[in-house]
């Protein structure tokens, strides 16, 4: 499995307008998100959310690999994906 910059990944506005997002670890950031979209703009809300969905990433990839853990540490068979 490749290597991931640690989190906690946080939400922060990047620009006066706020009309774009960024994904920061430690004053760097892991990416932008910009409400307009093909010429059409998304909703504050729904770019929040996006941005928040990204930041939780290493929290979700530890929760998951826990639960592989405990799946293939069960009597149950499992078979990998990657």
């Amino acid at each position: 499995m490749s290597k991931h910059t640690k989190g906690p990944w946080l939400v922060a506005s990047y620009d006066e307008q706020e009309t774009e997002l960024a994904v920061t670890v430690e004053n760097h950031t892991i990416c932008l998100l910009d409400q307009s979209y093909f010429d059409q703009q998304l909703p504050r809300k729904e770019t929040e959310a996006n941005a928040r969905l990204i930041a939780a990433a290493p929290e979700l990839l530890e929760a998951a690999l826990k639960a592989l853990n405990e799946i293939e540490s069960s009597d149950h068979t499992v078979s990998r994906a990657y």
